[in-house]
């Protein structure tokens, strides 16, 4: 969407230029940033704590469309509420999209690590009184 922005507004977009791929590059450490930081908390919890990384990436990139499909639907004739309002809603879905989408993938990830301490203490339980 940036480039063809720029283009409209004068300025000519030159995508042999390697600043480009810095942009990529600064993009995917900003998209990794948060759940590489969660992660670091979440491997003293979860067994597979590494998964959150993939998952908190792809739900972020779910939520992200919420944010720019306002754009297409926004002009010059649009009023600054309503602009405001379309933005508001698309950042709640948002939020409410990688909210959803990691929670459920953290509810099920403790889920089974609960089921896993629950079996190592029945076992252990069953060792101490056969002995």
């Amino acid at each position: 969407m940036l480039p063809s922005t720029l283009n409209d507004s004068g300025h000519a977009v030159d995508f042999g230029r390697p600043l480009w791929a810095g942009t990529i590059v600064g993009a995917l450490i900003l998209l990794l940033s948060i759940p590489v930081a969660q992660w670091i908390v979440l491997r003293r919890v979860l067994r597979r704590a590494w998964r959150w990384i993939p998952v908190n990436v792809a739900a972020w990139m779910v939520g992200l469309t919420f944010t720019l499909l306002p754009g297409p639907f926004v002009d010059e004739q649009t009023t600054a509420g309503v602009m405001v309002v379309a933005f508001v809603v698309g950042g709640i879905c948002m939020a409410a999209t990688v909210a959803t989408c990691t929670g459920l993938w953290l509810r099920r990830e403790l889920g089974q690590e609960l089921r896993i301490e629950s079996k190592k203490r029945v076992s252990l339980r069953e060792s101490g009184l056969n002995a």
